[in-house]
């Protein structure tokens, strides 16, 4: 490894670590503070309802696309890639 992608390597942890620290700081400040701590959790069940949603969607489009690719290439029904049967 060359002394340069070590230089980059450091940095990269180096700020990592750094932003790190500072969300730790920050998660502490919230947690210290009802008011926002109220509103963060408030923020977080939305946010992972949200996800929920787009990954039940995300699903529900994959099952979609595997059943069309079923019956239109039926080699790959058991998600086996076309050409690959063996």
């Amino acid at each position: 490894m060359s002394s340069k992608a070590t230089a980059v390597d450091f940095d990269e942890e180096k700020w990592r670590s750094e932003s790190d620290a500072r969300t730790l700081a920050e998660a502490h400040a919230i947690g210290q503070d009802p008011d926002r701590m109220k509103k963060a959790t408030k923020a977080a069940k939305d946010l992972a309802d949200e996800m929920q949603k787009h990954a039940k969607e995300t699903a529900d489009s994959a099952d979609a696309m595997q059943m069309l690719a079923s019956k239109m290439y039926p080699s790959m029904a058991g998600g086996q890639a076309e050409g690959n049967e063996q």
